[in-house]
């Protein structure tokens, strides 16, 4: 099995590599279509390696979500899920890029290779000692987080982007986890959305800190007679991706691009008014969502609805203050 998977990695870097060298000497269409066929080879030398260690299984989205967004791990077994995982949403990437790759656009491919090399790589080492119980040497995979400077350039990059004169020169590992922070925003907006509000402000007019967030945790949480979310995905999956893009926004440290595909297509449903919404009794979801706010904050709160109307949430403290100071002025009167 050494020698086998020895010689299955080297495979991979010299596709990687003659297609590095006859990318720089690519002059007519016929030459366009060899690159092309090249990485067609490539994607598919990858897509049979998967298959190999999973027996071309499928799995269910929410579990490869929730698996590929871990960071820590408490057993053996879940570690093993982990890599399982992570090596099906790339046989899913490598499917997914043979249907939308353009032989006219061959050239701009060449980071997709690169990354691609160095995450699989790892990823099929690592899976394979676990079931050998035998050490492979292999890279340390792709740099997984951006520099200031990265991130600087990247701005640059995205706000002159009409200045540079092929696309294949913009360095896409620093600009694909944008996309991470856009899933955040996606999720924060549909969830205010959803529940149908467009701020929370304190006492002195001010949204509250993650105002935005408190959707999620609330459908979360709160479960109800009178309303209910229609969605086709599971809550503690949209949950956790949502911590797993909060995390890049504070760490800068992001996952392969493989992965970003996955949750990219997996949360597509959510815009999707058809597919995902709240059906049921709306002003008994706004009680809820008023009564769920008065319980987490120690303040008071007014909720700014999509429909112009507010509502003020009153401190559960103040609340008890003000019943006690009427119920003194009643005996006080009589």
């Amino acid at each position: 099995m050494d020698a086998q998977f020895i010689s299955e990695i080297d495979s991979f870097r010299k596709m990687s590599n003659s297609w590095d060298t006859f990318k720089k000497s690519v002059k007519t269409d016929a030459d366009k279509q060899a690159l092309y066929a090249g990485y067609l080879t490539f994607l598919d030398a990858v897509i049979d390696g998967v298959k190999n260690r999973l027996n071309s299984k499928k799995y269910n989205k929410d579990t490869v979500v929730q698996n590929i967004i871990k960071d820590n791990f408490k057993n053996k077994a879940e570690y093993k899920e982990f890599l399982r995982m992570n090596l099906y949403c790339i046989q899913d990437y490598c499917e997914g890029q043979k249907g939308v790759v353009k032989v006219e656009y061959i050239d701009r491919y060449e980071h997709i290779i690169y990354t691609l090399l160095a995450e699989i790589e790892w990823y099929f080492c690592r899976y394979d000692e676990l079931i050998n119980e035998t050490n492979y040497l292999s890279g340390f995979g792709s740099r997984n987080n951006l520099h200031v400077s990265e991130l600087y350039i990247l701005c640059k990059n995205i706000q002159y982007i009409e200045t540079v004169p092929k696309i294949q020169d913009l360095y896409f590992r620093d600009i694909r986890p944008t996309s991470i922070f856009l899933v955040r925003q996606i999720l924060e907006e549909s969830g205010k959305s959803l529940i149908g509000y467009s701020k929370i402000l304190d006492k002195k007019n001010v949204p509250i800190k993650k105002f935005s967030q408190v959707a999620w945790d609330f459908l979360k949480s709160k479960s109800s007679s009178s309303w209910r979310l229609q969605s086709p995905f599971q809550l503690a999956t949209i949950y956790g991706i949502n911590c797993w893009a909060n995390q890049f926004i504070h760490t800068t440290i992001f996952a392969p691009i493989f992965v970003q595909s996955y949750i990219i297509q997996y949360i597509a449903p959510i815009i999707n008014p058809d597919k995902t919404k709240v059906v049921g009794d709306k002003g008994a979801l706004r009680s809820d969502f008023a009564q769920y706010l008065s319980n987490l904050h120690k303040s008071d709160l007014t909720i700014l609805w999509d429909d112009g109307e507010k509502t003020m949430v009153e401190y559960k403290k103040t609340c008890l203050l003000k019943r006690l100071i009427n119920w003194l002025k009643a005996i006080w009167i009589n």
